[in-house]
């Protein structure tokens, strides 16, 4: 408020308005190599936020990595939505959460591939809320519109976070976990296991093995004896080692692998009869004899090729996003979602070839035609 005496000497009082701070703050954190996002605040108007969503798309095409600070009671749907498009860019999303994350918030933070929380942090999920005024039949009209539409939004975002009953009562009150119960219950990990292990880049250490012996290379001189088990076709994500993530799949490379090329090889001109066949003719005689080796589900190792083969086929009947895959969990878990229901598919191992004719299976098109059109692709 500032004080001033006008043209004719009257004193008049001028009142500045303060601009209130941006709902997004970016950074470029080039030394764990990703993107920063701080979110706090209320979810307002997608207008509010237009530089730093377009910002955030351009970051995605220089950064695979980006990490969310949330700290929010939620607000306005259309706003996570434009956010949560731009996080699909990027291929690991991580969510951290130490203060709250409510309604909105809770909904972006559950869509973490790795999600953090401190456990005195408030979490808090509800359904949808909307005012309309108007003639009563147009209010019915809306709400089952809203209703309809944020059902799909609303099991997709959480439907891997909360237990069923929670579900039940979110739809018609809210629901309030402190970031100690998702810790509990495997859905997070705490803040202080994050930060403590968060030191990306690690150091790379050069190992040389002399007369049977391995040593590690120090400053380039000194060779330090150690006593290192090495399996040398065995693979880990990043963050399933650095976090110690609770729900880590070993991609490891069997020996089945190794014949794949060789069996596609040789079944490539039997292959040519089957991709003429027609949709939904497809018989399991008709796979290769190695799908049905491929296994997912409780205590099968699978390869990081396998699994990209499970997405794909996933996302090419049902979509992205429109699937989930829980291995190593109390309960392995393949489900799918259709108009806001989740639907399960497998509760136990499976193969390859048990997901594809399942899938077949299915009565309800197009899913059917779009796991033989896969097949004619791929056969």
């Amino acid at each position: 408020m500032i004080n001033k005496s006008n043209d004719e000497g009257f004193a008049e009082v001028v009142i500045s308005a303060n601009t209130p701070p941006p709902l997004i703050t970016l950074f470029r954190n080039d030394t764990h190599n990703r993107v920063e996002l701080h979110l706090r605040g209320e979810f307002g108007s997608p207008q509010e936020c237009t530089a730093e969503i377009a910002e955030l798309g351009q970051l995605s095409t220089q950064y695979s990595t980006i990490l969310v600070y949330i700290s929010s009671i939620g607000g306005r749907i259309d706003l996570l939505m434009e956010i949560m498009g731009m996080l699909e860019k990027f291929n690991t999303i991580i969510t951290a959460t130490l203060s709250d994350a409510n309604s909105a918030g809770f909904m972006l933070w559950a869509r973490g591939d790795v999600r953090v929380v401190a456990p005195t942090a408030e979490m808090m999920i509800h359904r949808e809320t909307s005012g309309y005024i108007n003639k009563t039949d147009l209010v019915l009209e809306r709400y089952e519109f809203v209703k309809r539409r944020f059902e799909r939004i609303f099991v997709e975002f959480c439907g891997h976070i909360l237990t069923q009953e929670e579900m039940d009562r979110a739809r018609i009150s809210e629901v309030w976990l402190l970031g100690q119960d998702l810790i509990d219950r495997q859905k997070a990990i705490s803040w202080e296991q994050f930060h403590s292990n968060d030191t990306l880049p690690r150091e790379v250490m050069e190992i040389v093995e002399v007369r049977g012996q391995r040593y590690v290379v120090q400053d380039g001189e000194f060779l330090v004896p150690v006593d290192v088990v090495f399996s040398s076709d065995a693979v880990y994500s990043v963050f399933d080692v650095v976090y110690d993530l609770p729900e880590t799949i070993s991609l490891i490379n069997d020996s089945q692998d190794a014949t794949d090329e060789d069996d596609e090889d040789d079944d490539d001109e039997e292959n040519d009869d089957a991709k003429q066949l027609e949709a939904k003719t497809f018989i399991e005689d008709d796979f290769p004899d190695w799908w049905t080796t491929i296994h997912f589900g409780t205590y099968n190792i699978i390869s990081s090729e396998r699994v990209d083969v499970l997405r794909d086929i996933m996302r090419s009947v049902f979509g992205k996003g429109k699937y989930a895959y829980s291995p190593y969990s109390s309960c392995d878990l393949l489900t799918y979602i259709e108009d806001g229901s989740r639907y399960t598919m497998f509760e136990e191992s499976f193969t390859l070839s048990d997901l594809i004719m399942a899938i077949l299976t299915l009565l309800d098109d197009p899913y059917s035609d779009r796991m033989s059109e896969w097949l004619t692709d791929h056969l």
